[in-house]
């Protein structure tokens, strides 16, 4: 045999261990960023769902204990929101004076930030 054949087995040999190996290496990459985005569409989910807990929570009693939780909620929707609506605090004025007015204002806030959680 030539010394071509060898060197064509060798590349041959190399290119059968190393070309799985590419492939595997990036599919895991493509795995592990499809993880984190469900992981982090998970979280939005999770923020909206205390924010609303909170809110009605705090609409039913006005302890501090409440109250924290429902300033906690809010922040956790600037984490995770990009367009997180103002006046959000205004829910603890409006729960005092009109109850229709206070579920109006939530179900508008509700409607602006469930349109940023991508739908499955």
């Amino acid at each position: 045999m030539e010394w071509y054949s060898y060197v064509v087995a060798v590349i041959l040999l190399i290119s059968s261990v190393v070309s799985p190996w590419l492939v595997n290496k990036e599919n895991n990459k493509h795995q592990l960023k499809l993880k984190k985005i469900e992981i982090y569409e998970l979280s939005k989910r999770n923020a909206l769902e205390n924010f609303i807990k909170a809110s009605s929570s705090l609409y039913n009693s006005s302890s501090l204990g409440l109250l924290d939780k429902f300033y906690d909620s809010i922040n956790c929707l600037y984490i995770f929101f990009n367009n997180v609506p103002d006046g959000l605090s205004s829910l603890i004025d409006l729960r005092n004076e009109n109850h229709e007015d206070f579920f109006n204002e939530l179900n508008n806030y509700i409607r602006v930030l469930s349109q940023e959680i991508d739908k499955e």
